[in-house]
């Protein structure tokens, strides 16, 4: 029997005698956002403390690596993780790679690693011969993309996956600008993540990486209000690191909130089952006094909404 069908009827299994549901098997796989690169907090780590029930221990298989080789470490993560016959498989900046890098490292790649369908390898290096010195970087990334997206297309059970965030302003040495697609490139490339996630709606989440980040680099990032307490929008300079690339330790647990929030919503039938109180787990690191404190030094850390 095929992985594909084994991911399969291991979900119809699940559903049907496991309180996890879902969240009895998650895998996370991607790259440093994933991982928690600069800020020790995975993603995996995060979650696992979330679900409030039993389950297995969810499973990481996420690489700081994915930028140096994205076509064959995407390809290891996916088998990696249908082994680990997932129930639910969070993937939120799998496909950043298949679109970010540099334009010779997408057409080395698509060489490097041809397609086994003959066609579709003909396909693709027709291409790439056909776009002249002016789209050849459009192109290449694109077909990377498809790459991508024909991995995911091997999971059979609910999954996250993110849009292509813009991460131009990030620190040259962790991204050179020949790294970064232009705002044409970036649109193209989630023109056809939205399209491939909607055609796959009732499987596929789509969170909205890309606004997610330009919230963080404008300062509208929020710590929501609570009944006692109002709500607060952190400067970039305290949800994101000093590298500009990742989010800083509260960066990643309020983007770590809004994912628990997204998935409640994708998942209502388990929506219980995820428990992540925000402000107590900022507190439960020492990480309240941060904002408050640049904000007292007139660092402008923080901004109470409504006052």
């Amino acid at each position: 029997m095929s992985s594909l069908a084994l991911s399969a009827r291991a979900q119809d299994a699940v559903d049907e005698v496991s309180p996890a549901g879902p969240y009895e098997r998650v895998v996370t796989m991607g790259a440093s956002l994933t991982d928690g690169f600069a800020n020790g907090m995975p993603i995996a780590t995060m979650l696992d403390k979330s679900i409030g029930v039993e389950h297995r221990h969810v499973e990481r298989v996420s690489s700081n690596a994915f930028f140096t080789m994205p076509l064959k470490i995407g390809d290891q993560q996916l088998r990696r993780t249908l082994h680990l016959e997932p129930t639910c498989v969070i993937a939120v900046d799998f496909l950043f790679w298949y679109v970010y890098g540099a334009t010779g490292r997408h057409i080395d790649d698509l060489q490097r690693y041809p397609l086994d369908d003959e066609e579709s390898r003909k396909r693709e290096l027709r291409a790439l011969s056909d776009a002249g010195p002016e789209n050849l970087s459009r192109v290449a990334r694109l077909l990377t993309l498809e790459r991508g997206l024909r991995e995911l297309e091997k999971l059979r059970v609910p999954m996250v996956i993110g849009d292509i965030p813009d991460m131009t302003g990030a620190l040259p040495i962790m991204l050179p600008k020949h790294a970064i697609p232009s705002i044409d490139i970036q649109k193209a490339a989630n023109e056809r993540i939205h399209a491939w996630a909607k055609e796959r709606k009732d499987n596929v989440l789509l969170f909205p990486l890309a606004s997610r980040v330009l919230a963080m680099k404008q300062g509208k990032m929020e710590i929501p209000a609570t009944k006692s307490e109002p709500a607060v929008a952190l400067e970039m300079q305290v949800a994101l690191g000093r590298d500009r690339l990742h989010p800083s330790k509260i960066g990643a647990l309020v983007f770590m909130s809004e994912l628990i929030d997204e998935l409640r919503k994708f998942l209502p039938g388990h929506a219980n089952v995820l428990d992540f109180d925000l402000r107590a787990r900022i507190a439960a690191r020492g990480l309240d006094g941060v904002w408050k404190s640049k904000a007292a030094a007139g660092a402008g850390g923080e901004r109470v909404i409504g006052k």
